[in-house]
């Protein structure tokens, strides 16, 4: 079993409160690199949005390397 860096950044700082996927891969333009996870607290009330736009030069990476 590996574990990418990424993997153990994100076991490493949990979301005391958590979160659920709401939904995956929605697309905002033609690419297929052009797509978005949407994600919601667990706990009703009223939150901040938050807009999380990974790195990669705009060429690499992976939206799914980060929950």
């Amino acid at each position: 079993m590996s574990i990418s860096l990424l993997g153990l950044l994100n076991l490493l700082t949990p979301n005391p409160r958590g979160s659920r996927r709401v939904a995956t891969g929605l697309s905002y333009g033609p690419s297929r690199r052009q797509q978005l996870d949407l994600y919601a607290p667990r706990v009703e009330g009223s939150w901040p949005v938050v807009v999380f736009l990974y790195g990669g030069a705009w060429s690499e990476g992976d939206r799914k390397d980060y929950g």
